[in-house]
């Protein structure tokens, strides 16, 4: 069995809210889905529009992924670019 570092789920998801504090009408927050610490994103005006993000290790690195929708995002190292992939995302669907 592999040991895995919990602190550093921690630390990507804590680095990557600190990201959605710059964009414009987003807030995260952090809850707790089956005992794994997870991110939501929440558009301020549509406040059911939130995504919420976690942080897996999978191939030998962490990623973040969509909760929901069981997809990969992006590798958990690439914080604004996930940071920006989601805030573009979040901003097409709240428009719609």
């Amino acid at each position: 069995m592999t040991f895995i570092p919990q602190r550093e789920r921690l630390s990507y998801l804590f680095h990557l809210a600190q990201l959605f504090e710059r964009l414009h009408g987003l807030m995260a927050v952090f809850a707790v889905i089956d005992g794994f610490v997870v991110l939501r994103v929440i558009p301020v005006r549509q406040p059911r529009g939130a995504r919420t993000v976690g942080c897996v290790y999978k191939q030998g690195q962490w990623w973040f992924y969509d909760v929901r929708a069981d997809q990969i995002i992006r590798p958990a190292n690439e914080l604004a670019a996930t940071a920006r992939e989601i805030g573009t995302q979040m901003e097409t669907v709240v428009a719609a």
